[in-house]
């Protein structure tokens, strides 16, 4: 592994079989590219690249990995640096194992050449090479970490700006908007999401949002033919738990006054259900197997509808579909909202009747 801490490379004659110098597209430069992105990870600033570049100017394809130019060339490919700091930028690369230097007894650069073999004086930019792929790697990487954090970013404002649009500001903006000037890595984003999505309530208004089948992935689909295979259970035990002070859980439990809630309230989850559900056992069974495709497990469902009845549990999942993206993560939403820290305080009624409002129904 390439490592800034790596020992610089003995200065001793370069004795091998003349090695190519990469050409076209394949070549030093889509590697120095890549090496750029990443320069951070070998100690590595700006300047010492600049050094890099110039090193990599004077190989030519097929005359080998080795740069025989004299300092004072260098220099001028620099434009100017001292030759202090030239030495200072080669032992730093050497550090960082992209170069081996060897120099001779007068400190020339010059190789000696025989059929086969050669012995060289000089800069050799080999070990880059030889690390090629391991770069690569790493700069490959580097770009998806950066468009995590870039995607992190931006479902971190949009929350801020929701809890505003709402009238629901966070207290915690002003600390968050100060952070997200800082280059903050994934995790630190990530949990900054996490504790802002945790204090977002269903108690907020949650928007209309589409929610259709193009939104499963394949993999999804492989897990409803699992799904489809688990016999829904409907037991007279199973009937939902009722709240004096909630006057709409009797009317919530009769199928029509539910299927009519569930038209107004829920117009683009009910598409997930396929067909108008008929009674409570088809819509419990359709909404245990649609819970597989986002992530919730038959375990975890039976759980809930153990804890909230199937008719409350089927509702609460079809109002996590119809409020979309704006729940980053369904299943651990719907954990907590039924069994989790949140349960306590959580009206799958109140939930209706808000989005019954948002897309110009009444509910009740």
């Amino acid at each position: 592994m390439v490592d800034g801490n790596n020992m610089e490379q003995p200065r001793s004659a370069i004795v091998a079989p003349r090695a190519k110098c990469p050409e076209g597209d394949a070549g030093w430069w889509p590697l120095f590219r890549a090496l750029k992105g990443i320069r951070e990870q070998f100690g590595l600033g700006p300047q010492h690249l600049n050094t890099l570049a110039a090193l990599l100017s004077f190989l030519r394809p097929g005359s080998g990995t080795v740069v025989f130019a004299s300092n004072r060339s260098i220099i001028e490919r620099l434009n100017g640096v001292s030759e202090r700091t030239l030495q200072r930028h080669i032992h730093r690369l050497a550090e960082a194992g992209l170069l081996c230097r060897a120099d001779s007894p007068n400190r020339k650069r010059y190789r000696v050449t025989c059929a086969h073999d050669e012995v060289a004086f000089g800069l050799c930019l080999s070990p880059l090479l030889a690390h090629a792929d391991e770069i690569l790697k790493r700069a490959e990487q580097a770009q998806e970490d950066l468009r995590r954090c870039r995607l992190l970013r931006q479902r971190l404002l949009a929350l801020l700006a929701r809890l505003r649009e709402v009238g629901a500001p966070c207290p915690e903006e002003p600390r968050i908007r100060l952070l997200l000037r800082r280059r903050l890595a994934a995790a630190q984003l990530e949990e900054l999401l996490d504790g802002l999505s945790a204090d977002t309530s269903p108690a907020l208004p949650i928007p209309d949002a589409h929610v259709t089948t193009d939104n499963v992935s394949a993999s999804d689909t492989q897990n409803v033919v699992h799904y489809q295979k688990s016999e829904y259970r409907h037991s007279k035990n199973d009937s939902p738990r009722r709240t004096p002070a909630s006057p709409h859980v009797d009317e919530l439990v009769e199928p029509s006054n539910f299927l009519r809630k569930m038209t107004r309230a829920c117009p683009d989850a009910l598409v997930w259900l396929g067909e108008c559900p008929r009674d409570w056992r088809s819509i419990g069974y359709k909404a245990r197997e649609i819970a597989g495709w986002i992530g919730i497990s038959p375990a975890s469902y039976d759980a809930a509808a153990g804890v909230l009845g199937p008719e409350r549990t089927a509702a609460t999942l079809l109002c996590v579909l119809q409020s979309g993206p704006t729940i980053r993560r369904p299943a651990a939403y719907f954990h907590s909202i039924t069994r989790g820290p949140r349960s306590q305080d959580f009206s799958i009624e109140a939930w209706l009747m808000r989005l019954a409002k948002r897309v110009g129904g009444a509910a009740g």
